[in-house]
């Protein structure tokens, strides 16, 4: 079991010396690691485009935070990254979007390693759906702190018109009570 280090109570008009922020903070390792989370909220909007074109953030009331984004245009091979701290630990990933005729599949990876059960994740449906969630359970973090995770579309479903990805979010949320 974690302990929880807390960090000093400064009063309020009181000058703090950078000494005592060094105690309290910078030389108090137990602090800083109790301050890597055990979960994660990424939003697709944010993520960083390495292969293809940029994204574009479109606003709809029918989706989660009226918000989903794209790559425009979409083309197979596209690639984005989202990078976030995390503590190790067994998780579930989950991906919340939008289905249609037009979109194609994902393959996810975490920190260069497929995640398993999200590789050729489709995103084509028969009709338009908004906040559809595909989940993967039992993802293990390895490490605590800085991770990145990699989308790359992959192929389409043979009925799909198209490669596009309409994302809201990501997450990663314990697979076990905190």
């Amino acid at each position: 079991m974690t302990v929880w280090t807390p960090p000093p109570t400064f009063v309020n008009g009181n000058l703090v010396a950078a000494s005592d922020l060094n105690t309290a903070l910078r030389d108090n390792f137990q602090y800083l690691y109790n301050a890597i989370p055990n979960r994660a909220l990424l939003w697709h909007h944010q993520a960083l485009v390495t292969v293809g074109n940029a994204l574009t953030r479109v606003f709809d009331t029918n989706e989660y935070q009226n918000l989903y984004t794209y790559q425009n245009v979409a083309a197979n091979g596209d690639t984005f990254t989202n990078a976030f701290y995390l503590r190790a630990g067994t998780y579930t990933f989950a991906v919340m979007g939008l289905v249609n005729t037009n979109l194609g599949k994902v393959d996810w990876t975490l920190d260069g390693t497929a995640i398993s059960g999200a590789q050729g994740q489709d995103w084509y449906a028969a009709a338009l759906a908004y906040n559809i969630t595909k989940s993967t359970a039992n993802v293990v973090v390895t490490g605590n702190g800085y991770h990145k995770l990699q989308g790359k579309i992959n192929g389409q479903n043979p009925s799909s018109t198209g490669y596009g990805l309409r994302l809201t979010q990501y997450s990663f949320m314990p697979t076990a009570a905190d």
